[in-house]
């Protein structure tokens, strides 16, 4: 991270600069950690189930097919 910090008179740290890039990953940790939260009380499905529910769902190679949609991961939970 190539982070730039805007400082006051006394040197004190009071904003902060992002590159574009990180700032859009940062956003993108948040939701996901969002999302977590949102579904902590939920029950949860070993990963052997979870990959029969993507296999009945037509999704075979899990590598390559990411759950990244709130609505994604809701269908698979229900």
């Amino acid at each position: 991270m190539d982070t730039q910090f805007i400082v006051d008179e006394a040197g004190i740290k009071k904003a902060i600069i992002l590159p574009m890039e990180d700032y859009e990953e940062l956003l993108e940790n948040i939701h996901d950690l969002a999302i977590i939260a949102e579904h902590k009380d939920e029950p949860s499905f070993s990963f052997e189930n979870l990959k029969k529910r993507l296999k009945a769902d037509g999704i075979t190679d899990i590598r390559r097919k990411f759950i990244r949609r709130s609505d994604d991961y809701r269908r698979f939970m229900l």
